[in-house]
């Protein structure tokens, strides 16, 4: 469990990021240096360091539109973090470098060539007010299978019966986390479901690429942590199935109450039911309702 929750944190800290940067849209403080000019070998400093606001707004997932002082850049990607745009004008042509070290954050070097001379400039950039917060589709959730796993089908079945309701945009799928593995007390085979639980026991959904990008954007909302996890352990156990509910804490993989539930049947409704029976020993204020994962700060 412990190892689970130090991957999570990870991912929410994006140390584990796979995925292309996506900029936030919004308001960025942006502060520059002197240009570095070059003319037959000679380097010298023109102009002086600067800041300013500009507006960054997504065209697509691969380009975005950054304005500010009465000109505009089209910025299209060139890889995971580099972005690229180009201005011509004034007897120079503009190439800007874009690194977006984060959804937020960004560095730029700007290479400029034109009347005999060569020029390069740093800029920084940092996210001070998000935007439109409008992800253009970049982050549409995976089909859902065609088939689940016994567990997952009664684990729905069990929240229904619980009167547990996924938050809007969010299917009962999102909750629940279906696994097996070899259990060395029984010897046997175990069929693990679990549920995240946060703080005052609200069941959170996975925590995605989408959720994490908002909690970049968008300094006022907080992407809540699990602090629990509600575990089931299911067992064949002839003719039927025996389960055994658990609150977990993550932190310290302590097992803070646990209670059975058994079934006369092997089908999802009566693991469904076994869960039901399980559950009923646990204190039920402590479990649900099913969250966004989102609060405001």
């Amino acid at each position: 469990m412990i190892t689970r929750s130090i991957l999570l944190m990870a991912l929410l800290a994006g140390a584990a990021r796979a995925e292309p940067v996506l900029p936030c849209p919004g308001t960025y403080d942006a502060r520059w240096g002197n240009v570095t000019l070059a003319a037959d070998g000679t380097m010298v400093l023109a102009g002086t360091p600067g800041s300013s606001r500009i507006t960054l707004s997504l065209n697509s997932c691969d380009s975005a539109d950054i304005s500010g002082d009465g000109q505009s850049l089209t910025l299209t990607r060139q890889g995971p973090d580099h972005f690229r745009g180009e201005l011509a004008g004034g007897g120079a042509n503009r190439q800007f470098d874009f690194q977006f070290l984060g959804p937020g954050q960004a560095s730029s070097i700007m290479n400029a060539e034109g009347g005999g001379l060569t020029g390069r400039r740093g800029m920084s950039l940092l996210l001070v007010e998000p935007g439109d917060l409008d992800d253009k589709g970049c982050f549409d959730a995976p089909p859902v299978p065609t088939s689940l796993p016994r567990e997952a089908v009664a684990a729905e079945l069990w929240a229904k019966e619980q009167g547990l309701v996924p938050a809007p945009g969010h299917g009962a799928q999102d909750y629940i986390d279906a696994r097996t593995s070899f259990d060395a007390r029984r010897d046997g085979v175990a069929h693990r479901v679990s549920f995240d639980l946060g703080i005052n026991g609200e069941i959170l959904p996975s925590s995605g690429a989408k959720d994490r990008w908002l909690a970049h954007c968008d300094p006022e909302l907080f992407l809540n942590p699990p602090r629990q996890m509600l575990n089931f352990k299911i067992f064949e156990l002839a003719p039927g199935v025996s389960v055994f509910a658990q609150i977990i804490d993550i932190q310290t993989g302590q097992i803070t109450a646990q209670a059975e539930g058994q079934a006369d049947d092997t089908d999802a409704a009566a693991v469904a039911a076994a869960m039901a029976r399980a559950s009923a020993g646990l204190d039920k204020a402590s479990i649900g309702p099913m969250s966004d994962r989102f609060s405001r700060r």
